[in-house]
């Protein structure tokens, strides 16, 4: 098995090799500690870096609103092609209660999201 390979599998039919090949590739991303949860985590630290100085004033302002964090809501879609985001807080005992919703059509998600960050940033 070659270096930038990380699975070479032949079964007897497609389906069977495509299945064996998924599934030794992901034993060997975790034997390098590349899991789901590392790509999950990973992921939302690259988002909250390019939301910039908009996330670094919600975190603050959440934590003085009694947030132990805040996260935003898988991509939604609303009718007639419009998308929403939520920013969530969550509270100490883990309850979760919306911040600020930002909807439009044909608009980016990174953008919805910054939206809701102004807002709640803005809010009172």
């Amino acid at each position: 098995m070659g270096r930038d390979i990380l699975a070479d599998e032949t079964k007897s039919s497609k389906k069977a090799t495509e299945s064996a090949a998924y599934s030794k590739s992901i034993e060997k991303l975790a034997e390098i500690g590349f899991t789901r949860e590392y790509s999950v985590e990973k992921k939302r630290r690259i988002n909250e870096e390019s939301l910039g100085i908009h996330w670094v004033n919600a975190v603050r302002k959440s934590l003085k609103d009694g947030y132990k964090s805040i996260e935003f809501s898988t991509n939604l879609k609303g009718a007639h092609g419009i998308n929403y985001v939520q920013l969530i807080g969550i509270r100490r005992d883990g309850k979760k209660e919306i911040l600020s919703t930002e909807g439009a059509s044909g608009t980016v998600v990174h953008d919805l999201q910054i939206g809701a960050l102004q807002k709640y940033n803005r809010s009172a």
